[in-house]
């Protein structure tokens, strides 16, 4: 007697090549594809959130850089005063500083303001939180706060956008000795 495969395959004969996939596979696949789609996305939107942030911060520290040097500058150049080898300063506090030949420079709420010699005064930099200015004496450690006419070296610390930066400026006033050279 013969039998008969409904299935239409030969006895010995290799089972027959599927047409599709199983409503398993399907499914499988998509598990798989959502596993790694959650652990690829966060990590892609916190590359974006990190190179945004960093932005900000090389921004505020090229604005502090900027408006750093320009402060140091002012206080490098400052004009001799009436007395030979002292520094010629109207005003001197911690956010300010003001010489005889109208230059200044001072934080005004959030901005950092810079006055020429012309009396023009312009903004170096916007967001700034700290702007701390120390006045010492030649020996470097000597504060001069209530003389700072007497000033031979400067302290300034700025903080812009939570970036902070320091310096530290000689003034370059003619240093007279008593009784000559």
């Amino acid at each position: 007697m013969r039998t008969h495969d409904y299935l239409g395959s030969r006895p010995g004969a290799a089972p027959p090549a599927r047409g599709g996939l199983t409503l398993l596979e399907v499914t499988l696949s998509i598990v798989i594809v959502a596993v790694i789609a959650s652990v690829v996305v966060p990590v892609t939107a916190s590359l974006g959130d990190a190179y945004v942030s960093a932005a900000d911060t090389r921004e505020a520290a090229d604005d502090a850089a900027f408006a750093l040097d320009r402060v140091v500058r002012l206080l490098r150049e400052a004009p001799e005063g009436d007395v030979g080898g002292r520094i010629g300063i109207v005003r001197a506090d911690a956010n300010a500083v003001e010489f005889t030949d109208t230059r200044a420079v001072e934080l005004i709420g959030t901005d950092l303001v810079l006055t020429d010699d012309d009396g023009m005064q312009g903004v170096l930099c916007r967001d700034v939180s700290v702007l701390e200015i120390g006045y010492l004496a030649a020996d470097g450690m000597t504060d001069c706060a209530a003389t700072p006419e007497e000033t031979r070296r400067f302290t300034v610390r700025l903080v812009v956008r939570g970036v902070e930066l320091r310096a530290a400026a000689f003034a370059r006033v003619t240093i007279v000795q008593p009784g000559g050279l």
